[in-house]
């Protein structure tokens, strides 16, 4: 299993920081400066507060992620989060821009926290280092195209990382975020699993899912969220954007 990175994230009407103490911190800075021309999009993403007191964070959260779209069964799961003013993370692969551009900025509208998953979606420790420098700068300009954000955050494929490519992410400005719970979803393709592993999601979870499987989790997300929100479980989206004026792409 990868190393566990927790993070932390606040709702845009929220001011509680919620710091991650397993692993990476994750640190994101965000512009607030206004974009002409830019894809609509709500006021900028608040992000996480740095770790200063090294106190440990308040455990009444949890974060959902997905991964691997967008797809068009993203909206239903969009449609999930909102009736329970619940948000969620979205690091998507991002050879799935432009076609699916649309998706991106509605998952951005509604206030969720859209970061990258890469683009061609192959494990990074057997690429050499320029080719996994590419495959993040194409995967960050993919995104700032469709959204005119740059993410802050970025899931490696597979979960597999090394310090090598986790210092290469770093350099292109992003905190490389791992899980420490998984839903399996890929494994098991099950409803009812879902329904069963929910319950042993502890507070400060970071649960790995995947939009991909939109058609397993749509079912059963309502009752997954009344049952986490039951337990005193706010669920938050994790990291920041930079928003940048609409120009040619540069690569930081």
């Amino acid at each position: 299993m990868p190393p566990l990175v927790a993070g932390a994230a606040a709702g845009r009407h929220r001011r509680r920081a919620i710091l991650g103490v397993v692993g990476l911190a994750l640190m994101a800075a965000v512009a607030t400066a206004p974009v002409a021309g830019a894809a609509p999009a709500p006021a900028p993403f608040p992000s996480p507060a740095a770790a200063t007191s090294g106190t440990a964070p308040p455990q009444d959260w949890i974060a959902l992620t997905f991964d691997d779209g967008p797809v068009p069964g993203t909206y239903a799961i969009l449609d999930i989060l909102d009736r329970y003013d619940a948000k969620a993370t979205f690091f998507i692969s991002a050879w799935r821009l432009p076609a699916n551009a649309e998706i991106a900025r509605e998952i951005i509208r509604r206030g969720h926290s859209l970061q990258t998953h890469g683009w061609l979606h192959r494990n990074w420790t057997g690429l050499s280092s320029g080719a996994v420098r590419r495959d993040i700068e194409k995967s960050i300009q993919l995104i700032y195209e469709a959204t005119g954000y740059r993410p802050t955050c970025i899931r490696p494929p597979f979960g597999a990382t090394s310090p090598r490519t986790t210092a290469i992410a770093e350099s292109l400005g992003l905190e490389v975020v791992i899980w420490n719970a998984n839903s399996a979803d890929y494994a098991h393709q099950s409803s009812a699993a879902l329904l069963r592993a929910a319950p042993t999601w502890q507070p400060g979870s970071v649960v790995l899912a995947h939009d991909t499987n939109h058609y397993i989790w749509t079912p059963v997300l309502g009752e997954i969220i009344e049952g986490l929100q039951a337990r005193g479980l706010e669920l938050v989206s994790m990291c920041g954007y930079q928003r940048t004026p609409r120009a040619p792409f540069i690569p930081l």
